[in-house]
């Protein structure tokens, strides 16, 4: 398979009919030819995954999902999770959860809208977080809704030695309070149990496939620095998110119908913005989950 971007060949798959797009100089790509392969085959899972975690995020266009080619995509990259808002799921394939501002579907009052949607990482608030998500875009506004993606290896391997000797050992508190009462959702029975607990991860994330090292935050979630005075806590995550998001390591999508994005979620943040009340944005997102062997942060 020749890697377009980079004018190597891994002398492995070199008769796949893929082609690879470089998306940004640090991470990301967009993989040509792969859902027109049917049946989603063995060697295609393989390929797709050593991509995955090589550039952290793949962009997939002009796909045709319906929801059970959707679900049987995603589950080429692991087992996947019913997300804990079930309300807010699919009532056929419940593995898809709604990302939409749409009325129509019967989905709750708290359901997204079209506001800003600040930089995060999915459900880091778990003892065990999600690895990968993908998003499907079906209808897209004409205006905002662009996702971005920040690449936080990349800065953790450009911080000062100094900085990473100050955060070596350190953990940030994730709750998922602070993201239900920033955002006014709701949490039903199911998911008030599953986040009852606030977990601690490392700051500093060693990736469970690649064992690149990389920064580990979710803004959204993040409350505080274990051990540290509330102003010092502050400003180091203050200073660690502005190293993750810095304009250089962040990718811009500008989505159209039939897009789909693969994300790794250990070794990247993602955030929304907002866009007109009046236009429709309707994506379905799957989860992918870890190993269990390989599922807590360390």
């Amino acid at each position: 398979m020749r890697d377009e971007s980079q004018g190597i060949d891994d002398g492995i798959y070199r008769d796949a009919p893929l082609a690879i797009r470089a998306l940004t100089p640090n991470f990301g790509a967009e993989v040509v030819g792969a859902t027109g392969i049917v049946g989603n085959p063995a060697w295609l899972s393989k390929v797709l995954n050593q991509l995955w975690f090589q550039y952290g995020i793949l962009l997939f266009r002009d796909l045709d999902f319906d929801e059970a080619a959707e679900v049987a995509f995603s589950q080429m990259f692991g087992e996947l999770e019913i997300h804990g808002r079930q309300d807010f799921n699919s009532k056929t394939h419940p593995q898809l959860l709604y990302v939409t501002n749409r009325r129509d579907l019967d989905l709750p009052a708290d359901a997204l809208s079209n506001d800003d949607l600040e930089w995060h990482t999915d459900q880091t608030y778990l003892p065990r977080p999600a690895l990968g998500s993908l998003l499907f875009a079906i209808e897209v506004p004409a205006d905002g809704g662009n996702t971005y993606w920040a690449d936080a290896a990349a800065a953790y391997d450009r911080l000062p030695g100094e900085v990473k000797q100050r955060i070596c050992g350190l953990k940030a508190v994730h709750d998922h309070g602070k993201v239900t009462a920033d955002y006014g959702l709701k949490a039903d029975e199911f998911q008030r149990r599953r986040s009852a607990r606030i977990e601690s991860h490392p700051i500093v994330r060693t990736h469970p496939i690649t064992l690149r090292k990389s920064l580990y935050l979710a803004p959204t979630v993040v409350t505080h620095i274990e051990g540290l005075p509330a102003a010092e806590s502050d400003a180091l995550l203050t200073e660690l998110t502005a190293a993750i998001t810095s304009p250089d390591l962040v990718y811009q999508h500008k989505w159209r119908p039939g897009d789909a994005v693969l994300w790794d979620n250990a070794r990247v943040l993602h955030r929304r913005d907002r866009f007109p009340a009046d236009q429709i944005r309707f994506m379905r997102r799957t989860t992918i989950r870890p190993p269990a062997e390989i599922s807590i942060p360390f």
